[in-house]
């Protein structure tokens, strides 16, 4: 039996190790064995936090590559068997600038790995090595690799039937499918290792020999489960059909074309929730995001966003021929007068380079650790207060500021409103509790 390992950590005798992204087709083999958390480590990004645009480009390349061998494994008799993982989103930087601003952030998507399988996988969090095995199938290769196989995901949606539990729990953890053209779709608990165990989980140290010997088990509990006929059959086999096959195949065909416009869909609205995700950052973040997120905001509220200068504001905007700075902060607890200090010396930055005397605004992200509706602590201390509003300052919580995202999300005509609040203010702004805006599931 011919077999294909794609990103698999560990290599086996008699199997080829081969790069998911790489040209090599499916095609070849009669078994392929994916380990998504492989790809995804694979393509994880270094030193950022996104994929650039063209390490996604050449993802989103190979896995519609892959989806449309995959697709055709199962009619041309084969097997697929997957390790999951519950971390195959993998997120992206498009390059595109939010709004068309030139300095404004860019957006941001996400492309989820078992889009390319050929049967529906949902997962929820949870990881662990405690299982129990369902029928004689499953319960040969749990004698075989008992305690060195380890799930990375509790399955919600899967093919077929269930092969393991979580023990003493009706939480399934592996599953199979036999497919009318002889092969067979297995989502299987993979080897255990250092990678994918992490701390406190600890292999068994009789038995089986590690992850290496664990995988040789799992390919040859495979090649038993599959159909042991296989290697005997002659090569003419694959060259006939019966008379309604190609009725049957122009059929799978426009359906696949339907599920591929589906999928399009899914895909399009998946775009949309990860962008709009963003803006949750207005109320828990700091740093640069933060600093990003804000940027949007005001981008979107109608302000021009003008080129940032070093040494000055965090940001530097303009509302109808008036100019603000604004500083950004994300706390764990309320602001405090050093902050609206912070914010009067780029007013005086502005004011020593020629400039006249800008609107000065503090958004402070405070108690960003604590849950939004468990907020109750005040934001801007009376102590500061005076100073403040002697000094024409306007101030902002993280929160408010989301609150007036969402409303001018939900109406255009908000945007002037609460672009005009924000430069007319002086002190806190009043109102625009996030109560609605944000909801917890």
């Amino acid at each position: 039996m011919r077999i294909m390992l794609l990103d698999c950590q560990f290599r086996a005798e008699g199997a080829q190790n081969v790069k998911f992204a790489s040209s090599v087709s499916c095609f070849d083999y009669d078994l392929v064995i994916w380990d998504m958390g492989g790809t995804a480590r694979n393509f994880e990004p270094e030193n950022r936090s996104y994929l650039t645009k063209d390490v996604a480009a050449e993802l989103k390349t190979a896995l519609g590559h892959r989806k449309a061998e995959f697709a055709e494994l199962a009619k041309l008799g084969r097997s697929l068997a997957v390790f999951p993982s519950i971390d195959d989103w993998i997120s992206y930087d498009t390059g595109r600038r939010v709004g068309g601003n030139a300095l404004g952030a860019t957006q941001k998507e996400a492309i989820q790995l078992s889009d390319c399988l050929p049967f529906r996988l949902t997962m929820e969090s949870g990881r662990g090595a405690e299982m129990q095995p369902r029928g004689s199938d499953a319960s040969s290769l749990w004698r075989e690799a008992k305690g060195w196989l380890f799930y990375r995901g509790i399955l919600k949606s899967y093919p077929g039937d269930p092969l393991f539990f979580i023990k003493g729990t009706d939480k399934v953890v592996g599953s199979t499918q036999r497919n009318p053209g002889g092969g067979s779709y297995f989502v299987l608990p993979e080897p255990w290792s250092d990678m994918v165990g992490g701390e406190g989980f600890r292999p068994p140290s009789e038995k089986v020999g590690g992850g290496f010997e664990t995988l040789g088990k799992i390919i040859t509990w495979l090649k038993s489960t599959i159909t042991p006929e296989l290697d005997d059959l002659p090569d003419w086999v694959g060259e006939y059909s019966f008379p309604d096959a190609a009725d049957r195949r122009s059929k799978i065909a426009q359906m696949e074309e339907e599920l591929a416009r589906v999928l399009e869909r899914i895909d399009s609205v998946k775009s949309e929730q990860a962008e709009d995700d963003l803006w949750k950052v207005l109320s828990y973040g700091q740093g640069g995001g933060l600093e990003a997120q804000v940027r949007r905001a005001f981008d979107l509220f109608g302000f021009d966003i003008l080129e940032a200068v070093e040494g000055r504001a965090d940001l530097r905007v303009s509302y109808g021929g008036k100019m603000a700075v604004i500083e950004v902060k994300g706390l764990a607890k309320s602001a405090a007068e050093k902050n609206a200090a912070q914010l009067e010396k780029w007013v005086s930055e502005e004011i020593s380079a020629g400039g006249d005397h800008p609107k000065p605004i503090l958004v402070v992200n405070t108690w960003r650790n604590d849950r939004p509706d468990e907020r109750n602590e005040v934001d801007f201390p009376n102590q500061m207060l005076k100073y403040v509003t002697d000094r024409n300052h306007c101030l902002v919580s993280g929160l408010q500021l989301l609150a007036m995202v969402r409303a001018a999300l939900q109406d255009e005509s908000m945007k002037e409103r609460i672009a005009s609040e924000l430069m007319s203010t002086v002190g806190v702004v009043d109102g625009w509790a996030i109560n609605g805006a944000l909801v917890r599931d």
